[in-house]
């Protein structure tokens, strides 16, 4: 049993990218191996996925064992041929050259991201049954102390005025990562209160789930 505290945690949003590289397959494994030639990838570089793979796709992942024309999608098990077929792989992948620490956060909360079922109610059974269907659409808020100076304040407004699509990535003070995608907005009218700092409010609308690792 372990728990954990916000306090020392990070966040910081992807700024600058490198040129998308053509990945023309994905091997269906327990760790996913990526075909892409002259990929130019290290081991440890985050990448932007797109993908015919659905559950993959406009997904953030880390590289891992790059070799020539190839690397694995760490954290990505595709062995599920039913929800990775084969043959539909396809797509592209993007380094994130640089993210930019967001400062002055004084808090975060999440929306969304449940569980949706199809409720079934068969003729013959007085018992209604609830089949899985798809997850709700989930957004990450994040209150933020008001200083436009400040460089991940720029950052989000510069995102946020282009609806840009971009990665962002949560540091727990413990070393463990935690990968998004999805829209920026940004709240530039400050919330007043007396006796308490002024804030703005930025969220961050998910495109596709989370990737964490451990460190």
């Amino acid at each position: 049993m372990a728990f954990s505290i916000p306090d020392g945690t990070t966040i910081h949003l992807g700024t600058t990218f490198g040129t998308p590289v053509a990945v023309t397959s994905i091997s269906n494994a327990a760790t996913a191996v990526a075909t892409a030639s002259g990929h130019g990838f290290a081991n440890g570089d985050i990448i932007v996925l797109k993908t015919g793979w659905q559950r993959a796709n406009e997904r953030v992942f880390r590289v891992a064992a790059a070799a020539s024309g190839t690397f694995e999608l760490e954290g990505l098990d595709t062995s599920d041929t039913s929800a990775f077929p084969v043959g539909t792989s396809g797509g592209t992948a993007m380094k994130v050259t640089a993210f930019t620490q967001v400062s002055q956060i004084i808090g975060i909360s999440t929306s969304g991201g449940e569980q949706q079922f199809a409720t079934v109610s068969p003729l013959e059974s007085d018992f209604e049954i609830q089949i899985p269907t798809m997850y709700s659409a989930q957004s990450i808020s994040m209150e933020i102390g008001d200083d436009p100076t400040l460089a991940g304040y720029q950052a989000l407004k510069k995102a946020a005025d282009a609806r840009a699509i971009r990665p962002l990535m949560m540091q727990n003070k413990n070393g463990s990562k935690i990968y998004y995608y999805g829209y920026v907005s940004l709240n530039e009218t400050p919330t007043k209160n007396k006796g308490q700092v002024d804030t703005v409010n930025s969220s961050f609308s998910l495109l596709s789930r989370p990737t964490r690792y451990a460190a």
